[in-house]
């Protein structure tokens, strides 16, 4: 105890009040801080990882502070209290009174640590209540047993908290199954502890009081298991009713909406980019930044709003509609990542703290050099040769499309899929009301019917980039069917004033290629070569290399704070999201 605990609970107390008086309110959370590198022990006992390290420090004594006053309030319930302090309790108070008392500390001792894990991650009703259970569990020390050390000790660390008050400006954080369960997990050992602890100190003590010295409620055994079976079960009832660390279902309601009429209206004056026809899905939320002059598109996954693409709008207010966005999003206890970014904007994502990792490369044509003259182009030749010679014919629909061509387009589209599900988020998928909002190309054989079609995407760049989105063709179709296709396409675009043509992304091509590449990056590059098994990367590379494509890199820009490996699952879990179904 004074070798070691107490010391210990002192200096948490001084780096409360050290480190949690540094910051003040309405302080820029989103700044980049330094962030040093843990070692085993830092990350077993939960040591702060996010934001500046001195301040997280604070709060994360705090937290451990009420963790301790939990503890405290525990082990002051599971032994017995001085006998002339309970002479004296007696004499004041009735015994039911007492009882009561003992039974509210333990229900207020698992709560305190159940709330713990609010408090360094900054929750304001955590907060709120931990404040109140302090200040309750106090009162209750002295009526049970008039322990008033206990008292003064949870006096102490809810007066710290009070100072320390105006860094608690989160809503509400997430709360993930693994945390749930492991929280679970240390409070019910906590719980057993509690259990062995007063039973054995109980009776032992029973064994030594004086002759005629019976206090009523110290006989009880059968109470020490059902106070900590019942304080273990009520906290978690209580805690699971105020909702107190449970994330608010869909914050993006509470900063994001869906107004297509906005983004259109909005489109009609920025530019946008490859991605931006990938907002009329209706799967991605708007964050509306620097008063509607900045939109920053995202989707949701687990406590990570992963924005598609760089954000769209004026560029010298691109910096601040990031921080705005990531303090909006911090108030949740969410991060904020970008995917798919280009290098235009690494400089910014620099300047937010941000670190990258780089997912592929996009293949641009050039449209005003495009031909199929030359050595390096016979095979395309050859190919549209052998299709126009056998009746083929390449059709451009425009929108908005009749219903028997989108029943037939779905054939096609189901009979591509072959039973798998569609993905979503980067990717697109056959949805009607998105089809109906730009031009659709076929590809017909001599008979008249639908063997191929992809969904052609505007760039919203004053007519300079046209790009494809969905391609689907069917079973058994001749070989070369999309390379006619898209030389047909790429001609047409052409044909119509378009300086580029966007034939999309080739996942991990040009990545750890270089000795000096981060090991992250050097694994991807053994995915890419050997991961043809589960997805054909190098052969899209080559596939989308006949065509003479320049090549412009994607980057992935996420929060040092989060683990790459855990991050790639997450976009995973996104991208492989079954998509909404049609209304």
């Amino acid at each position: 105890m004074f070798y070691y605990l107490i010391p210990w609970l002192i200096g948490l107390v001084l780096a409360a009040l050290e480190f949690g008086l540094q910051g003040k309110k309405g302080q820029d959370r989103s700044a980049p801080g330094f962030e040093p590198s843990l070692n085993i022990w830092q990350k077993i006992w939960g040591w702060p990882g996010q934001y500046t390290f001195l301040s997280d420090l604070g709060v994360w004594a705090l937290g451990k502070l009420v963790l301790a006053s939990g503890l405290i309030l525990l082990l002051s319930t599971a032994t017995p209290g001085l006998l002339y302090r309970l002479k004296i309790t007696e004499e004041i108070l009735s015994f039911p009174i007492m009882q009561l008392s003992h039974h509210l500390s333990v229900l207020i001792g698992f709560m305190l640590i159940l709330l713990s894990r609010g408090i360094p991650l900054r929750v304001r009703s955590a907060y709120i209540w931990t404040s109140i259970l302090l200040f309750s569990g106090s009162v209750f020390a002295v009526a049970k047993g008039f322990d008033y050390e206990e008292a003064l000790f949870l006096l102490l660390v809810a007066l710290i908290l009070w100072i320390s008050r105006s860094r608690f400006y989160r809503i509400s954080a997430p709360v993930n199954r693994q945390s749930t369960i492991w929280w679970l997990a240390l409070t019910s050992v906590i719980a057993l502890s509690y259990y062995l602890l007063g039973s054995n100190v109980h009776r032992g003590f029973l064994k030594h009081l004086p002759p005629g010295v019976q206090p009523e409620w110290l006989q009880r055994h059968s109470d020490v298991a059902f106070t900590a079976v019942g304080g273990l079960a009520f906290s978690w009832i209580i805690l699971t009713l105020l909702i107190t660390l449970r994330p608010h279902r869909k914050p993006e309601e509470l900063f994001g909406n869906f107004d297509m009429a906005r983004l259109q209206r909005f489109l009609g004056e920025a530019q946008g980019n490859a991605l931006t026809h990938m907002l009329f899905l209706g799967d991605k939320s708007f964050f509306w930044a620097q008063d509607g002059k900045v939109l920053l598109a995202f989707a949701r996954v687990r406590d990570k709003l992963v924005v598609l693409g760089d954000p769209l709008g004026d560029r010298s207010l691109i910096n601040e509609a990031i921080s705005e966005f990531r303090q909006a999003a911090d108030k949740y206890g969410l991060v904020v990542v970008f995917y798919q970014a280009t290098s235009d904007f690494l400089t910014i994502y620099h300047e937010q703290g941000y670190h990258f990792f780089k997912l592929g490369e996009e293949a641009l044509v050039t449209l005003d050099t495009f031909t199929l003259t030359g050595k390096r182009n016979s095979d395309l030749r050859s190919v549209c040769n052998r299709f126009e010679r056998e009746g083929y014919a390449f059709e451009v629909v425009e929108a908005p499309h009749a219903e028997d061509l989108l029943r037939e387009l779905r054939f096609v589209s189901d009979e591509w899929l072959n039973g798998r599900t569609e993905k979503g988020y980067s990717l697109g998928w056959f949805n009607e009301a998105y089809l109906q909002l730009a031009p659709v190309v076929l590809l017909r054989n001599a008979k008249g019917m639908i063997l191929a079609f992809a969904s052609i995407a505007h760039g919203y760049d004053q007519g300079l980039t046209l790009s494809i989105d969905l391609m689907r063709h069917r079973k058994n179709v001749p070989n070369g069917t999309m390379d006619y296709l898209f030389v047909r396409l790429l001609e047409w675009a052409k044909s119509k004033g378009y300086h580029r043509f966007n034939l999309g992304n080739a996942p991990l091509s040009s990545v750890g290629e270089n000795v000096g590449a981060l090991k992250e990056e050097k694994l991807a590059h053994l995915v890419f070569k050997r991961g043809g098994h589960w997805y054909g990367f190098v052969g899209l590379r080559r596939y989308k290399e006949k065509f003479s494509p320049e090549w412009e890199p994607r980057y992935l820009a996420y929060p040092a704070s989060i683990a790459l490996p855990i991050l790639t699952l997450d976009l995973v879990r996104l991208v492989s999201r079954h998509p909404k179904a049609e209304e």
